[in-house]
């Protein structure tokens, strides 16, 4: 049975809650202390206590509640989510500790980082970089249409989030405006909440093969069906969704139930966005349509084509020290071979070519290993340092 609703901020309440408002509105309201009655911030104290200092709870919903803590050895505010499982489910726990560590490899400007995890009263909690703004499905609700410049800049904020994520064996699985924070001092958007995350070929799931999780409105065809092999173009999809809802300020499908959703998403079309929302231009309806193809091979198949269609570019993306050496392989390889080729037209006959060519080598090989320990030194890793340098040149 579906739990009752707070009339105030729309959060889950307890059936018997005589105030019939959620804890965080009874404490905006001045009805209840902060900790009073929240015997899960209790046990967060007891066991945090020494390394983090509980401040307030910031939302509670069907799957945990999420507390603002400061972190005291690093004096930084991060967010605390605790999720609710069944204690004696060690198997779940187990697929959390899992999905814990691979989202830990996560670093992006545009990704929630995810500090630690461990377990309270017999439930996993995270503990996450915190936000100050609100999230994406706020503002849907509040202003209900999002205009067509800031939606491109959000979905290519997301999609270069995604990219990264997939480039690193992570399928999100629930992308949606819930899970999409907006910062309250830059706009700037990250992507949070992997507790769905699947690994790319490794089969590590929080569910078993042929089940359905997810958000039934975001989700892709193929996750609908409950394929085993969803792959990042399944987060497309879902970003798809979402950057329609923000245009239209409606959902491409709705229906009385979950299943009667699912079915839609795997049958039927979306109303064309030139019917729901005529002023957005060409380009934005064509880039959102493609997303939302039925069959995964039709659409974009990597979230970095996205971005760079919607009009993002790489450079405001790389810190300077990457992006000096962005896309430089390939043009000190050009370079380098124009050299020799001239050396041998210039010197047809002579015997030296071979030294020559040898000390190029050397000198790239010096330059090469001089720049990438730099980086290295500099924090970057060696692999992050690679990819930028040999990126395909913009030109």
């Amino acid at each position: 049975m579906a739990r009752p609703i707070c009339p105030s901020c729309g959060n889950e309440i307890d059936p018997d809650d005589p105030q019939g408002l959620c804890p965080v509105c009874l404490v905006k309201q001045g009805m209840r202390s902060e900790a009073e009655g929240d015997p899960l911030r209790k046990a967060l104290e007891a066991k945090l206590g020494a390394q983090y200092r509980i401040i307030r709870l910031l939302g509670r919903g069907g799957m945990g509640s999420v507390y603002l803590a400061r972190d005291l050895s690093l004096e930084r505010e991060v967010a605390i989510k605790v999720v609710k499982a069944a204690s004696d489910e060690r198997a779940m726990h187990e697929r959390f500790r899992r999905e814990a560590r691979t989202a830990a490899r996560l670093s992006h400007p545009n990704i929630v980082p995810l500090y630690a995890f461990g377990e309270v009263e017999g439930m996993p909690y995270f503990v996450m970089g915190y936000v100050r703004g609100e999230a994406l499905a706020d503002r849907l609700r509040r202003d209900g249409r999002i205009r067509e410049d800031e939606v491109r800049r959000i979905v290519a904020e997301i999609a270069d989030g995604l990219d990264h994520a997939h480039r690193q064996g992570v399928v999100h699985r629930d992308v949606k405006p819930d899970n999409v924070l907006l910062d309250d001092e830059s706009g700037r958007a990250l992507l949070t909440d992997f507790g769905v995350a699947k690994g790319i070929g490794k089969g590590e799931t929080l569910t078993q093969y042929g089940s359905v999780i997810g958000t039934p409105q975001y989700m892709s065809p193929e996750q609908a069906s409950g394929h085993a092999d969803i792959d990042g173009r399944s987060d497309i999809y879902s970003l798809g969704v979402m950057a329609y809802t923000m245009l239209a300020g409606r959902l491409p499908f709705d229906g009385s139930s979950a299943a009667d959703v699912l079915l839609k998403q795997i049958t039927q079309e979306p109303a064309p966005l030139a019917s729901v929302a005529p002023t957005v231009s060409d380009a934005t309806a064509q880039a959102v349509q493609r997303c939302m193809a039925k069959d995964p091979a039709a659409r974009w198949q990597d979230a970095r084509s996205l971005k760079l269609a919607l009009g993002m570019s790489e450079e405001s993306q790389l810190p300077d020290a990457l992006h000096v050496i962005e896309g430089r392989g390939m043009l000190a390889l050009i370079i380098a071979g124009l050299f020799l080729l001239l050396f041998e037209l210039m010197h047809p006959k002579t015997k030296s070519v071979p030294w020559v060519i040898a000390t190029v080598v050397i000198v790239y090989g010096f330059i090469y290993l001089f720049f990438f320990i730099n980086l290295r030194r500099e924090g970057f890793a060696m692999r992050q340092s690679q990819r930028v340098f040999w990126r395909e040149p913009a030109w």
